[in-house]
């Protein structure tokens, strides 16, 4: 909706076939990228104008210019805080870290490209209307059965576990706690198709184990292991997981709607409380222009 809204604005000074088509760097990536924005180029000194510096964020990909055309981001503030809260800590944690560090964090998050103004040293990629589209070889699974668990404490340690260069996409997880490693036995995941709010999969654990879906972690989601309930944690600092027993099961992610009926009737009841205030001040306008019950009696002096 955002993309559209700013297409139509500037749609008004440019041609339509010019918005309309895709910044060359999409072409580059693959279907429904996955990526982070590692260090965009600088804006040149004295742009012409808003419409010149929308057109050139807008060829850069930078953060939400790309979401009409299927590009999600990583790693990444939201406006005003919209991002989820873990995400948005995550995102500063890793602030501080150079472009090396934050693509293999990015990997590690499910991204399997990311864009610079230039190349990484040993990253495959190719430069696009001026900017680098790097590839992350191999592409990351968005669902994996872990093989390897890491600790950490807070978030910071987190993401800099995740950067290393030991860190083992589609394979280790970090969790919460203290101590060493441990070691998993893995397994494979299918994930059936179905809308983003109800995910399944289908895994095949070799042993106890953790399912990690790439996906932000809320309390909103509701997880059932063989359609019995299940508890969610927190992995790799933003996403889900879902401990598995051994063998063969069936995993289910749907997101409870319920706060959003609630949010989406309180408008509703908003309008109606003002409609009935609104009423309810013409009806004492009516009782005060008709005299009835409007006027007040004369006060008396109180008895000597």
């Amino acid at each position: 909706a955002a993309g559209a809204a700013g297409g139509a604005g500037v749609l008004l000074f440019e041609r339509d076939a010019v918005w309309a088509a895709p910044p060359a760097a999409v072409a580059v990536l693959p279907p429904r990228p996955l990526l982070a924005v590692l260090q965009p180029p600088a804006a040149p000194p004295g742009e012409a104008s808003p419409l010149a510096r929308y057109a050139r964020q807008r060829r850069e990909l930078l953060p939400q210019f790309g979401t009409r055309w299927g590009v999600g981001y990583l790693l990444m503030r939201g406006p005003d805080g919209l991002e989820p809260v873990r995400g948005e800590l995550l995102a500063a944690a890793s602030a501080h870290m150079t472009p090396a560090e934050r693509a293999r964090l990015a990997a590690a998050l499910g991204a399997d490209a990311v864009i610079g103004a230039s190349p990484l040293p040993g990253w495959p990629g190719v430069t696009v209307g001026g900017i680098w589209v790097g590839a992350v070889a191999p592409a990351p699974a968005r669902a994996y059965l872990a093989r390897r668990l890491l600790p950490a404490d807070n978030m910071l340690t987190a993401a800099t576990t995740m950067a290393a260069a030991s860190f083992r996409p589609s394979d280790d997880a970090v969790v919460a706690g203290g101590g060493g490693a441990t070691a998993l036995a893995g397994g494979r995941v299918r994930e059936l198709a179905g809308p983003p709010h109800e995910r399944r999969f289908d895994i095949a654990a070799l042993g106890p184990g953790l399912l990690v879906v790439q996906q932000s972690f809320m309390g909103c989601w509701r997880a059932r292991v063989d359609g019995r309930p299940a508890e969610l944690e927190v992995v790799n600092g933003v996403a889900t997981g879902v401990r598995v027993p051994t063998g063969r099961h069936r995993v289910e992610l749907a997101l409870d709607l319920a706060p959003y009926r609630i949010g989406a009737a309180g408008p509703l009841l908003l309008l109606l409380f003002a409609a009935l205030n609104l009423a309810g001040g013409s009806s004492k306008d009516r009782a005060a222009s008709s005299g009835g019950g409007a006027r007040t009696p004369p006060a008396t002096p109180p008895a000597p």
